[in-house]
This record gives C-alpha cells, sequence and structure tokens, in this order.
C-alpha cells in the first residue's frame, strides 16, 4: 500500500514548508507568499493569503488553529491569530535577513533562524530572532560569528533549542536568548536542513553529504548527483553523536521526529 497520496494544492507555485497543527489540520507555504491549509489531512486545499507579500515563504509554524507564523526572504515575518484568514506583518527584521527556519513554540513565543544578504543571494552571515508577543515585534538573538546560515530550528522548551546551517554547523541555546556552537563531529562538507527534538533528549538532523562515484547511484533520478541524503542522531541533549548514516536519495530537506522513541520521517 502507498504511503503518500498526492493531492492538489490547488496552487501552481512551489511549496517549501508545511506545519501539522493535528491530525486533520496542516499549513503549507512558499513562493510568491502563498500559503494553503488543510482541514482533512491534506485531502483538499484552500489558499489563505491575506495581507501578504510577494515574497519568498520559507518556513511556516502555527501552535494551533488559529495561530502561527511564517517566516522568508527580505526580513518577511507574519502572523495570523485567525486561521490564516488575515496575515500582519511583525517588525524588528532586518530588510536584508532572509529567513529559512521558524518554530512557534506558543501563541506569544517563537524563534527564527536564517542569515544575511546585503546583494544578491548569497549569505554572509548567520542571523537568529526571536518573539514574545506572537510575532508583533522580533529582536535578534546572540549568533556566533564566521558561520554562513542557519537553516531550520527546534525548540524543546522557551529556554533549550538547536538550529542547523551549512558547512555541519549545529547550535545550541540554553537561556533563550543566546547561540553556542556544538562540536558534533559532523563534518564541514555537511549541509544540515532540517533539525527536530520531542523529548529535548534526542536530536535529529537532516540534510545532505558528498558523494563520489559509485555511493551516488541511489535510483534511476540519481544520474550526475554528488550529494546523498543525511541523517544523524544526537543523545544527552544533542551532545552525544549516537548514529550517523547516508541515504539513498539527494538529500534530506527536513525532519520530523514523529514519536518519543525516535521515529524520524524526513523529506
Amino acid at each position: 500500500a502507498a504511503l503518500l497520496t498526492a493531492a492538489t494544492s490547488g496552487v501552481s507555485t512551489e511549496l517549501w514548508s508545511v506545519s501539522r497543527i493535528n491530525g486533520s489540520t496542516v499549513y503549507a507555504g512558499g513562493a510568491a507568499g502563498v500559503i494553503v491549509k488543510s482541514a482533512d489531512s491534506g485531502g483538499t486545499w484552500t489558499r489563505k493569503a491575506g495581507g501578504l507579500t510577494a515574497a519568498t515563504m520559507q518556513s511556516i509554524s502555527f501552535t494551533s488553529d488559529t495561530t502561527g507564523v511564517a517566516v522568508g526572504d527580505g526580513g518577511l515575518a507574519v502572523k495570523t491569530t485567525d486561521g490564516g484568514e488575515r496575515w500582519t506583518a511583525g517588525s524588528g527584521v532586518g530588510a536584508t535577513h532572509n529567513l529559512y527556519g521558524v518554530h512557534m513554540l506558543s501563541a506569544s513565543s517563537a524563534v527564527a533562524v536564517g542569515c544575511e544578504v546585503p546583494s544578491g543571494t548569497t549569505c554572509t552571515a548567520a542571523v537568529a530572532y526571536k518573539t514574545s508577543d506572537g510575532g508583533s515585534n522580533w529582536t535578534a538573538m546572540a549568533v556566533p560569528g564566521g558561520l554562513e546560515d542557519l537553516r531550520s530550528v527546534r525548540m524543546a522548551d522557551l529556554n533549550t533549542g538547536w538550529a542547523v546551517g551549512s558547512n555541519g554547523t549545529v547550535l545550541n541555546t540554553t537561556d533563550g536568548a543566546n547561540w553556542a556552537a556544538v562540536v558534533t563531529g559532523i563534518a564541514a562538507d555537511v549541509d544540515l536542513y532540517g533539525v527536530d527534538t520531542l523529548n529535548g533528549v534526542q536530536v535529529w538532523m537532516a540534510g545532505a553529504a558528498p558523494c563520489v562515484g559509485a555511493e551516488c547511484d541511489h535510483g534511476a533520478d540519481s544520474g550526475g548527483q554528488t550529494t546523498k541524503g543525511y541523517l544523524a542522531k544526537y543523545d544527552s541533549g544533542g551532545s552525544t553523536l549516537s548514529s550517523s548514516d547516508k541515504l539513498d536519495s539527494n538529500m534530506l530537506n527536513g525532519i520530523d521526529v514523529v514519536t518519543d522513541g525516535g521515529t524520524p520521517v524526513g523529506y
């Protein structure tokens, strides 16, 4: 039996992020400021784009059926409190900052990560922001220098969380304000695009690792590929590598750990 069934979103733009609220309610966002909602576990979708700009929506996160935030390119950070019918812009994010990941913990608290893009599309420095008023105002968090970007963030609670990015970057915060580098042993040529944790002890990370020659062969669509999907698991709050593996895919753009036992779903 098929594990996934194709559904029509009703939009032709690319969708970059998905947020599952419960067994039936799901939101997705992507290019041109498009956000869609499903109330039947993804079977049918309705566009919810009131008040949004045309900027690319890179990540979306909801904490209930009605309350959520979305972030994207050009300092885009918007919020909704009515299930996506209307969206209002927040303030405080730099106009040259692209935000690639956001995690909403409660109706008032969320954390977002990304990079500074002073010109063109090249990231020059990692950035992180947090809000304590549901997305109306965002303040910068302290991030170590010398990092290219941050692509995903997941908070276990208001103080404890992890963020990942290119070049094997893994950061941890224990005070909800400052990020510090974690020595993981992940090689600098591994790019991390997703991170998740449910219990604050086991931390899963996903991305892409380089491959050479026959190692890159993982099916009919693998011709000319130079990367494979990468998955790593850390214990003790993300400080001890317990497993890592290259998978038969070009890359993993995200990770969703669906049980406390650590069942990862990469995508």
